[in-house]
């Protein structure tokens, strides 16, 4: 976010996240739970393969999958 939009802005969305986590721990109760780096991973491979689609798309480029 802070390529993006700049550093003010990144340090504002993360204490947000910050406060959020917090108030959801504290006041909700809920747990908080470490999801792993193999969710991390396949979140990750998610969002690289949407990117993929969407810049083919622009290029004019239509993408198939292939059966492994």
């Amino acid at each position: 976010m802070k390529s993006k939009r700049g550093p003010g802005i990144a340090t504002k969305a993360t204490a947000r996240k910050l406060a959020v986590l917090y108030w959801r721990l504290m006041v909700k109760g809920l747990d908080y739970t470490e999801r792993g780096i193999k969710a991390y991973e396949e979140k990750m491979q998610l969002h690289r393969e949407r990117w993929l689609v969407k810049t083919a798309k622009e290029l004019g480029y239509e993408l198939e999958q292939i059966p492994i």
